[in-house]
């Protein structure tokens, strides 16, 4: 654009559709269009004719408005103001004015056609990881369902023939399948309701201890045999939050905790404050997530591909930040120094409403 203006001696602006106005996004040094300006530019545009300075359509104009033209629609407007002023353009500035204009023209409609493109491609995109989502969504519906089943024929056309031990493993089975298909189901109306942001918070003051008691009974059966050092610093304030939604924060974190590190190996769940924080860390000894992975562990769906035979569908800690952010807190995940994970929860000690 700079050479543009020395080869024919003018300032330049570029005023592009924005819905139904004009909008000015290129323009050249101390050249501001005012109201009257603008109304020009706009009649040009409108009516795909040159209008102000130098024609016959508003002459009085101090700038020269011609539209910036394709085969088959006006994309803008390219203004024009000559030095000096007096008479406005010769026919060599004008020709050249026209061609730059045409030049333009042609820029920006390859410019359209490209973004449009790059939107097709988007929604392409959009469309294949949905399908891969559905399907995934799908597989991980029908396995429970498919094992409750199983055990259900089992038990209805060979209990007689099952020995005791056979039957209770099968009975076993059964309800643990039964409570993985619950938490899928309440994970997905989980997050459908906080995409919605219909997730109405029921705060209260709250101890730091039955926070954090209360998530590990809820997992007691699978804890039985992991040391868990639970360190919680004396004195802490109450803090107001909604109890029930940030066991389950604990709960969801503290499954993934368990189920990428290993056996035997143990976690360490401490609480501080961090003024203005409540600040809450659960640490493992397990592999970690690698550093291109760190943020996107968070993302729904997503699932470190490791260790092998790991079962989840992507959306524990999916919800984990949807409540936290909902209680104006922060979660993230590092790798600790000295191997494992450690994912760190801050919520407010005061009460943001």
């Amino acid at each position: 654009m700079k050479n543009v203006e020395e080869t024919l001696g003018a300032s330049l602006a570029v005023l592009l559709s924005e819905g139904e106005r004009l909008e000015v996004v290129a323009a050249s040094d101390g050249l501001h269009l005012d109201v009257k300006a603008e109304a020009v530019a706009d009649w040009s545009f409108r009516n795909r004719q040159p209008a102000g300075r130098g024609t016959e359509t508003l002459g009085s104009a101090h700038l020269l408005c011609l539209p910036l033209m394709t085969v088959s629609s006006a994309l803008g407007v390219l203004a024009s103001r000559f030095a000096g002023d007096a008479e406005y353009a010769s026919q060599e500035q004008r020709r050249l004015l026209d061609a730059f204009t045409a030049q333009t023209a042609m820029a920006l409609e390859r410019a359209q056609f490209s973004r449009q493109a790059q939107k097709a491609q988007i929604l392409q995109a959009r469309e294949n990881l949905e399908r891969a989502l559905l399907n995934s969504i799908s597989h991980d519906l029908r396995t429970p369902l498919s094992s409750i089943t199983g055990v259900l024929s089992s038990l209805k056309d060979e209990g007689e023939h099952l020995s005791a031990a056979s039957r209770r493993e099968l009975l076993e089975t059964a309800p643990d399948e039964a409570a993985r298909l619950n938490r899928f189901v309440g994970n997905l109306l989980d997050m459908t309701r906080l995409e919605a942001r219909e997730l109405a918070l029921k705060k209260e003051l709250c101890d730091v201890q039955d926070l954090i008691g209360c998530a590990l009974a809820a997992l007691e059966p699978r804890i039985s045999s992991r040391d868990i050092a639970v360190r919680i610093l004396p004195l802490l304030p109450l803090v107001s939050i909604d109890l029930v939604l940030m066991i389950q924060v604990l709960v969801n974190i503290l499954e993934n905790t368990l189920k990428y590190s290993p056996p035997g190996t143990s976690v360490e769940i401490t609480a501080r404050t961090d003024a203005p924080w409540l600040v809450i860390e659960i640490a493992d000894r397990g592999q970690g997530v690698p550093d291109q992975d760190l943020k996107r562990i968070f993302d729904k769906f997503y699932r470190i591909p490791v260790p092998e035979g790991a079962r989840g569908t992507g959306l524990g800690l999916s919800i984990c930040k949807g409540i936290v952010e909902a209680h104006n807190g922060v979660v993230r995940a590092e790798n600790r120094p000295d191997g494992g994970l450690r994912v760190i929860i801050k919520v407010p000690l005061s009460d943001l409403k």
